[in-house]
């Protein structure tokens, strides 16, 4: 960003398409003077393919959908994704560069650059709106409607999510424990499922909050696996006399 020259700096996938009038819609956006950052509509683009009937909301967004109505509003910055946003050049200036803890690059699937740098943002209390009219489509082809192309996503996105600014600190014995019952509670319903569209959401769930856990726990322990698991099977709730409740961890989430 430090090579821009404009008062305006938009971010847009390299596989979307414009809808008409995106454009216009950022000149009108900025013309607010309370918009610091700028989101706008983002639809899916299916291309040599339809959408599968098991697919439910959450699929949609981890492929990128992004809607919000069709009329301009304040949002709170995780109704910004980063297929389709701009900022002034001043909110660039003091919240600086994207991390380089967060970001996918080949097969690694890992989320959260945008999220991590919306966050910084809104802690300098710059505000975000939504425009619809600021509206593209994103690719989806028939490499990402697989099941090991949602699974990947989710789990990128879960192992991002908890590593965030405002959900780091939460990190500790007591999260990793209560992902361990969220993940043995998805299991189980998993294995009791006969819808497949159900079926299909949870399994995706699973390895958004198998994410988690693994961020949680490479927070914790690092390569000290061994001393990580050992940490963490001498945690009250799990002693020999105790009762490890997955209902109830599952529910502290």
């Amino acid at each position: 960003m430090s090579v821009a020259r404009g008062n305006i700096i938009t971010f847009i996938d390299d596989d979307i398409r414009l809808f008409e009038g995106w454009l216009a819609a950022i000149i009108e956006g900025f013309n607010d003077d309370r918009v610091g950052v700028l989101g706008g509509k983002i639809k899916l683009w299916l291309n040599g393919v339809s959408e599968p009937a098991s697919f439910s909301h959450y699929h949609r967004r981890l492929l990128g959908l992004n809607e919000w109505g069709d009329e301009l509003l304040e949002v709170d910055p995780f109704r910004v994704f980063g297929g389709n946003f701009a900022m002034r050049r001043r909110v660039a200036a003091a919240v600086g560069e994207f991390s380089n803890d967060f970001g996918r690059s080949g097969d690694n699937r890992l989320a959260g650059e945008e999220a991590d740098y919306f966050l910084r943002a809104r802690d300098q209390r710059f505000r975000f709106f939504y425009h619809p009219r600021m509206a593209v489509e994103h690719l989806v082809d028939a490499n990402r409607i697989t099941d090991d192309y949602l699974f990947r996503s989710a789990r990128g996105v879960g192992m991002s999510r908890v590593r965030l600014i405002d959900r780091a600190y939460k990190m500790n014995s007591e999260l990793a424990l209560n992902l361990l019952g969220r993940l043995h509670k998805k299991r189980l319903d998993y294995e009791d499922e006969g819808d497949e569209a159900k079926r299909l959401e949870n399994a995706t769930q699973r390895e958004d909050v198998l994410g988690q856990l693994i961020s949680t726990l490479d927070h914790l322990y690092g390569g000290r696996s061994q001393a990580g698991s050992t940490d963490l099977m001498a945690h009250p709730s799990l002693r020999q006399d105790g009762y490890f409740d997955l209902e109830a961890r599952s529910e502290k989430l």
